[in-house]
């Protein structure tokens, strides 16, 4: 234990020495104090922080609250019976309208109590919707605007039913749904919006329909269609008119004019993806052109294509993002099956774009005659050397792609899309 005389005056120095510590020069004494205020400002930091997290912790249940959980903790206490609100109208159908448009309706509330009304925009159904208020407090007699306004550039064609609550202090209209609705088309709606063909074999002949609703005026006219492949795909059109299902139709019974076309995919696509684009010009000035997607994948009978990161769905092999300087690779096994095994010669055709590398291996065949199987290894190589570039959403014009020669007459050609990217 350690004794001081308290008699007289003591210095640090005094009771170290008397507790007979060895002696501490000066400059190691101030070190020590050093750490030790560093020590206890780091744990009251510490207990400070703690403290503060505490008692202001994140509670979720002070976010994202229903207009009722608001009212029930705050308005109560507000709330005042002679306070009393007054809105004839709180929905609003603006009927047919353009879904590029933007529009806006004013709901009038009226104060009809004798003591002050306070309003206040609580939340709406979608960011889409918004609500402004001329006022937030009226006096007896006076009328407040609350303008619901939408932006139908961010809605989809077909019905819109959105809306806000504005909340009250009067008890009995706590809070007030102000609604607008309607039915949002542009000047020409496709149905279907894309053409999906399901899997096709290359020798198949197969049509799908689209038809085309016209709301503006004058009646809708196709006046011209264009496609690159005309070898493998055509397209025709003609009037048509509603039918007994679509003049039931909210939307669609508004329509001044249908037009039914007909795309028809013919034999000899190449096995694997397809797509193809209908360039439409119509007699509407408010949409004077159209672009129609066509889609599928075509299969062939004693053809497969497989490997890692291979989509089937798709036909279309997946490579990734490749950091430049390095390389990625993958194997794709191509195999011929029964009669077509005896006489496929396949050979890379073209590789697009030009610095992806292929290997293809020398043929394997397994089984008899009759069970004969040909399998052939490709492998596709993005090389070290690759530019930086971007092959995962690549259009129609830039599009990576191996190309592969069959030695087929049925199926003389496979084509393998390839989806990649090299970043720097």
């Amino acid at each position: 234990m350690c004794c001081v005389d308290n008699s007289r005056q003591t210095t640090d120095n005094d009771v170290i020495s008397r507790c007979h510590l060895p002696f501490v020069p000066m400059y190691k004494q101030t070190f020590i104090l050093a750490i030790v205020s560093l020590v206890l400002g780091v744990a009251l930091g510490i207990g400070s922080a703690f403290s503060a997290l505490t008692v202001n912790a994140w509670n979720p249940l002070l976010e994202y609250k229903k207009a009722s959980e608001i009212i029930k903790e705050g308005a109560e206490k507000n709330s005042n019976p002679n306070a009393k609100a007054q809105i004839e109208q709180t929905v609003f159908d603006f009927g047919i309208k353009d879904v590029k448009e933007k529009g806006e309706h004013n709901f009038e509330i009226k104060n009809v109590g004798t003591a002050t009304l306070t309003l206040e925009v609580n939340r709406t159904t979608c960011t889409c919707t918004g609500i402004d208020l001329s006022h937030k407090s009226l006096a007896p007699g006076q009328t407040a605007t609350a303008k619901v306004r939408y932006d139908a550039e961010r809605a989809l064609t077909g019905p819109y039913n959105q809306g806000g609550t504005v909340v009250t202090n009067d008890p009995e209209h706590r809070e007030i749904y102000l609604g607008i609705k309607g039915l949002f088309t542009s000047p020409i709606v496709a149905e279907p919006a894309a053409v999906v063909f399901p899997t096709l074999h290359s020798a198949e002949t197969q049509t799908a329909a689209v038809r085309f609703f016209g709301y503006d005026k004058p009646l809708l006219e196709i006046t011209s269609a264009e496609w690159n492949d005309k070898e493998h795909f055509d397209f025709t059109f003609q009037k048509s008119e509603l039918t007994k299902t679509e003049k039931d139709d909210r939307m669609k019974q508004n329509a001044g004019s249908v037009i039914e076309a007909k795309i028809t995919v013919k034999p000899g696509l190449p096995l694997g993806m397809f797509q193809e684009k209908i360039y439409l010009k119509t007699n509407y000035t408010s949409e004077p052109a159209l672009e129609l997607a066509v889609r599928g994948q075509i299969a062939v009978s004693g053809i497969s294509v497989t490997g890692m990161g291979f989509a089937k769905d798709t036909g279309t092999l997946l490579l990734g993002t490749v950091s430049k300087g390095k390389t990625s690779s993958r194997d794709v096994s191509v195999q011929f099956i029964g009669t077509t095994a005896a006489e496929a010669n396949l050979r890379v055709k073209e590789v697009k774009p030009d610095f992806l590398k292929t290997t293809l291996t020398q043929p394997k065949d397994v089984g008899s005659e009759s069970s004969r199987r040909r399998f052939y290894t490709l492998t596709l190589e993005v090389p070290a050397t690759a530019p930086v570039c971007n092959y995962i959403k690549s259009d129609e014009q830039n599009i990576a792609m191996v190309i592969l020669e069959t030695g087929l007459k049925d199926s003389p050609v496979i084509k393998i899309p390839v989806q990649f990217a090299v970043e720097q």
